[in-house]
């Protein structure tokens, strides 16, 4: 099926950020397209003190770039080498796959003395199906055929605050 690792993404899209600023990365973030509703979702779950993480292999500095937009308590992913004056080198300092991404949650879980089966999860692809798995509930948003399979339940929609109907009645504190 010519599925690439994220190794070998990375090692394939890492030259093209060679000499790039933090500043200029956050520039071409702002123009990449993401589902609707970013913000007013993590509004929501913020009110209801749900601690939130994007959690990808993608470059760090790119869920940097989100993460800061949109008001992310947290973010994960590939890193790569800066070089003099912040900027980015090209060269894969860390790597970050699907079993990173289960690692990044469980300190996290551990961090807030948050048992795992109390975690829950939202992603789209193969490369979340084992913080699926490790998790006591997953959505699979707007997911692949796979994801959805593995996923607790499945939501297609282009408005992210839709997945606030699915994790109220499992996850979400209720309301005072």
């Amino acid at each position: 099926m010519g599925l690439m690792s994220a190794q070998a993404v990375a090692a394939t899209e890492a030259p093209y950020f060679s000499g790039r600023s933090r500043e200029n990365i956050t520039s071409i973030m702002r123009d990449v397209p993401l589902i609707e509703g970013i913000r007013e979702t993590l509004q929501e779950l913020h009110r209801r003190s749900v601690f939130t993480v994007l959690n990808t292999w993608a470059w760090r500095f790119m869920a940097s770039a989100v993460g800061d937009r949109f008001g992310f308590d947290e973010w994960t992913g590939a890193r790569m080498n800066c070089g003099p004056g912040g900027l980015l080198t090209g060269a894969v300092a860390r790597h970050f796959d699907e079993r990173d991404k289960v690692r990044a949650v469980a300190r996290l879980a551990h961090r807030f003395g948050v048992p795992m089966s109390r975690i829950a999860a939202v992603g789209d692809a193969r490369s979340d199906i084992p913080l699926f798995r490790a998790v006591g509930f997953s959505i699979a948003l707007n997911g692949s055929a796979q994801a959805r399979a593995a996923a607790s339940v499945a939501v297609a929609t282009p408005w992210l605050p839709d997945i606030l109907r699915a994790l109220r009645p499992h996850f979400l504190p209720a309301e005072d």
